[in-house]
This record gives structure tokens, sequence and C-alpha cells, in this order.
């Protein structure tokens, strides 16, 4: 019997520290790359929340890495959608600790969140994110019920010296300095009312463009910028969080 296939698409974030009346309401870049499904080689640019929003939730790092994982969940979505993957297994890869680990821990309340995240003042933090990460994995679960996928991981590896990981980080780092520079790295950009909107309305109006350079391009540099890692990544770094993949 010949192995399953095993489909790898990683994902990661890049941030950029600004303050709103000394709180953190920053910008950024999420970036996306896959070695066997060359569409998901993408980055978005994160922009900075706008104040005056009625939805406003200030752009933390955090927020900005659970976007990351967002943004994947939607892309890989669209491509079961279009596509079929009948006996492959999918891994999503993130190097966001962090939000693994916030993920693990309210894995078991996402209803509470959920109703929660729909009364005014008593949703928990981030909880808006949480929720769309399970709706989207909920729909990904689907698929594989259906027989249009075999399995889905979620899962948090360190970066350390793969590939698709550090294509991926650079091309969220072009997308953050867009705002700054003016650089065409992606032609969408996720705002904080693009967030407060439902997965499959940002799907159908997303303009998608794969990233500028392919993932068969030798690109294995040293002068990509490090990852910012978290006292909690480091001592993660031996550890493999596991989401979502019953």
């Amino acid at each position: 019997m010949s192995k399953p296939k095993v489909y790898n698409i990683f994902t990661t974030w890049f941030y950029v520290s600004e303050y709103d009346k000394g709180k953190a309401n920053g910008y950024g870049g999420i970036g996306f790359c896959s070695e066997d499904i060359i569409v998901m080689n993408k980055a978005f640019h994160v922009a900075k929340s706008n104040r005056k929003s009625k939805q406003y939730k200030p752009m933390t790092e955090m927020r900005v890495s659970f976007w990351a994982i967002i943004k994947a969940l939607e892309l890989i979505l669209k491509e079961l959608n279009q596509n079929n993957y009948e006996g492959v297994s999918f891994r999503l890869y993130t190097d966001a600790s962090n939000a693994i680990r916030k993920i693990q821990k309210t894995k078991k309340h996402f209803k509470e969140c959920e109703r929660n995240n729909k009364e005014s003042g008593k949703a928990p933090k981030n909880s808006d994110s949480l929720v769309k990460i399970y709706n989207l994995t909920k729909e990904i679960r689907k698929k594989c019920d259906k027989g249009e996928l075999r399995n889905f991981e979620l899962q948090f590896k360190k970066q350390r010296d793969i590939k698709s990981f550090k294509l991926a980080k650079k091309w969220a780092k072009e997308a953050a300095v867009k705002q700054t520079t003016g650089k065409q790295t992606a032609k969408e950009e996720i705002t904080e009312e693009q967030t407060t909107e439902s997965e499959t309305t940002e799907e159908e109006t997303a303009e998608e463009e794969t990233a500028e350079e392919e993932i068969a391009q030798e690109e294995t540099t040293d002068e990509e910028t490090p990852e910012e890692e978290t006292s909690e990544e480091e001592n993660a770094e031996k550890e493999n969080y596991v989401v979502f993949n019953d």
C-alpha cells in the first residue's frame, strides 16, 4: 500500500509596532508558502486598525499572528472548493506558538466564546479571531468527512532552516512595509473593517495574486529578518502542538 500524500503549507507574520494613546496598534504582513500547492504562495498587508471604527480592536502582534492562521484557512478552504484532494492530507504549520497555545486553551469552549463574542463588552480578548478559526476549521473538517480531503492538521513548528517558512516570512515582511514604501507586493489589504465580515464575503471579494517569486527559485540567504521570538516560543522549541486533527 502506498504512503498517503501529505501536503505542507506554512504561514507566518511580520509585525511593526505602533501606538495609539499608549496602546499597541500597529500593522504588519502575513505570508504563506507551499511547495505542494503553488497557489498558496501569497502575501497580504494587515492594516493598522481605525480608531473611528465602531468595531475598533487594536491591531496587536497577537491579532496579526491569528490572521496569518485565519487567512491560510480561508485559502485552504477556497482551494478545496475548487479542487478535490481525495486521499491527500493537509498540514498547516505556523510558528506562532502563543496563538496555538491560545487555540489549545479555548478549543473546548468555542461555543461559549462564540456566544460571548456577540454580547458587547463580554467577549474575551481575541474571541472574534478564535471563532473564525473554529468555524473555518469546521468547514475543512466537513470536506474530510465527505472524502474530499483525507485529513487536516494545524501544528506549531519552529522555523529553523525550513525554506518555505523563510520565504513566507520574507513575503510577509515585504507586504508589511508596503504601507510605508508603496511597494506592490500583494494586491489585498486586510483592514479592521474586513476582519469584522464573514469568511465567505472576504473570499468572494478578495483579489488574488500569486507571490512574485516561485518556490523553485533558490533564496536561502541569511539576510532575511530573523523571527522575533518570545520566551514562550523558546520554551516550546522542542514541542509540537497539534490542534484540530481528530
